[in-house]
């Protein structure tokens, strides 16, 4: 296998690589920050790092836009490891984005990457639109997402009652969390002219994803939320939802990221599952995303995620 790092530009990845070294040589010392964008360009570094290590080839792809479009350079300028190019034509790679949310209408590269990228373009469709896919058994809530339609499918899972008061302004009988597919942008919604705030807010008015709002239960940390990365259907790591803290994780998550992996392997094969401990005591499906745009957290050790696609 091999990896694929998208970046901005050449300074984006020089930053994100000394970014990532200041971290270890810091003895993962913690540093706070709001600033996303930080804590994007250390992983995305350290990602690197941790391929290096285990010889595992990596390609770095620059996606600057420009007036004229996309900058790519040749295969022989992106590779991290000019030694052990080219890659063979059967190769199955792994791509991160450096943006956040699911990429689902086609690459935002024009490079032919040689191979099969681990996960293909129809899992991606469906992993973004995730809400239309899973087991009932498994939210605990009504959800629905779409990206094409409009009210039509919301009847089938929300109260008829509670629909009725969206033309009109009126007050919801309770309120509902919404979100964009692309995950950019979210917000708690309790009445129609919340929603045209939204919607104003949004550079799109399709790809939403309606929820009853979970009621997750917190401590110390915050609120009890994991992400497990699963790969060709099995659960690879978990982590508790912290940057820096080594929380002990539950049990009960892996098995439930395994009995939902059994449950939707004819869906669903490689993917981040994002899960809540609820105040009933349950765990829940929070959403999903794809591999390609998802960060990790503390525990979610990238070199077991590579292993894991080695092995495959």
């Amino acid at each position: 296998m091999y990896l694929v790092e998208s970046f901005p530009d050449r300074d984006s990845l020089q930053q994100a690589l000394q970014y990532a070294s200041d971290y270890w040589d810091a003895h993962e010392k913690r540093v706070e920050s709001d600033n996303m964008t930080y804590y994007l360009l250390r992983e995305r570094g350290n990602e690197i790092r941790i391929a290096q290590s285990l010889w595992v080839p990596t390609v770095v792809e620059f996606t600057r836009v420009s007036i004229g479009g996309i900058l790519n350079l040749s295969s022989e300028e992106m590779s991290i490891f000019p030694d052990l190019w080219p890659i063979e034509q059967e190769q199955l790679y792994m791509k991160r984005e450096f943006l956040s949310g699911p990429f689902i209408h086609g690459s935002r590269s024009m490079v032919d990457f040689p191979g099969s990228e681990l996960v293909a373009q129809d899992e991606k469709i469906r992993i973004a639109n995730w809400g239309k896919y899973i087991m009932p058994s498994f939210l605990g809530r009504r959800l629905i997402s779409y990206s094409d339609s409009y009210f039509d499918d919301i009847y089938d899972v929300f109260d008829e009652s509670f629909w009725f008061r969206f033309p009109d302004g009126g007050e919801f009988p309770y309120p509902v969390f919404i979100k964009t597919i692309r995950k950019n942008r979210s917000m708690i919604i309790q009445n129609a002219n919340d929603f045209n705030d939204f919607c104003m807010g949004t550079m799109t008015y399709k790809g939403f994803m309606f929820s009853e709002v979970m009621n997750i239960k917190e401590d110390q940390y915050g609120k009890e939320e994991y992400r497990i990365y699963v790969i060709q259907e099995k659960p690879i790591n978990a982590s508790r939802c912290v940057d820096y803290d080594v929380i002990d994780i539950p049990h009960d998550i892996l098995t439930f990221a395994q009995e939902f992996s059994e449950q939707h392997q004819e869906i669903f094969s490689s993917y981040v599952l994002d899960v809540a401990h609820c105040s009933d005591g349950k765990y829940r499906v929070v959403e999903l995303n794809n591999l390609s745009a998802s960060g990790r957290y503390r525990s979610n050790d990238f070199a077991k995620i590579l292993w894991a696609i080695i092995d495959t």
